[in-house]
């Protein structure tokens, strides 16, 4: 019964967004409208060049100030407390807990859904505490500069996990009688992909990565490049599984449970 009404509720979505889409002058899309009309690459772009110059103007103005940041890292309720005051610092600060809290939390259920079907000799909840007892231990960090081979193995094994999905549900084929009501135009399909690129964003961690940078100058470059290298990752695995396996993802949370223990 739960495994349906999720199914129920996202296909509810789906029908309800394409009527939205259908009907732009219902009372509810003129009022969505007036408050946001759909992302774009433009909004990204104006984000990440946002971000980027209040930074340097709030270093530039700590540097006038003798201000030495070669053993700190600015991060950004830092900005928000320097160039608009302490009310927004502590705003900032909030959203940064909470998006990092509730972001952390996320991030050690997936290594533990995972990991489980890699080996289920132990149930979900112990591989949990077993990474977060070994997350736990990167307090010990110095700083964010000291990060970066953490980054290039998450990098790796990212990678990895990506295109292992790709080609084993593209070896593995469709299943018998699969259905696809997913997306069906490109509008939601786009905006799905939009949710994938939020989810991999760091957008609660910006600053301290163009802090942690050594040449920070070139961060919008960067981030550029990380976008588009995000989109390389989960379009093509998205695409192939959702392919192979259709309507079962919404009553399967992880898509490594759809594939065969050999993976092929």
């Amino acid at each position: 019964m739960a495994s349906e009404k999720v199914e129920t509720v996202i296909a509810g979505n789906y029908v309800e967004m394409e009527r939205e889409e259908g009907n732009p002058k219902s009372t509810k899309g003129k009022f969505s409208k007036f408050f946001w009309d759909g992302g774009s690459a433009c909004d990204a772009c104006w984000t990440a060049y946002l971000i980027s110059v209040l930074y340097m103007e709030y270093r530039t103005r700590k540097e006038r100030e003798k201000v030495d940041f070669r053993n700190h890292v600015i991060q950004w309720f830092e900005v928000l407390d320097g160039l608009l005051g302490k009310h927004w610092r502590n705003v900032g600060l909030f959203f940064n807990c909470t998006f990092l809290l509730f972001g952390s939390v996320i991030q050690l259920i997936a290594c533990a859904s995972n990991i489980y079907y890699i080996n289920d000799n132990l149930d979900k909840r112990t591989w949990t505490y077993i990474f977060g007892a070994c997350c736990a231990t990167t307090v010990f960090i110095p700083s964010f500069h000291n990060y970066r081979i953490w980054s290039f193995l998450g990098l790796l094994m990212t990678s990895y996990t990506a295109w292992y999905l790709t080609i084993a549900s593209l070896l593995h084929g469709q299943i018998e009688g699969v259905k696809h009501s997913g997306p069906t135009t490109m509008v939601l399909y786009f905006t799905g992909a939009t949710n994938i690129l939020y989810t991999f964003g760091g957008h609660a961690v910006t600053v301290e990565i163009m802090h942690a940078m050594w040449k920070p100058q070139k961060f919008k470059l960067i981030y550029l490049i990380a976008t588009l290298y995000v989109l390389t990752l989960t379009l093509p695995s998205a695409s192939a599984v959702y392919w192979a396996f259709g309507d079962l993802l919404l009553t399967h949370s992880n898509a490594l449970s759809l594939l065969p223990r050999n993976g092929i």
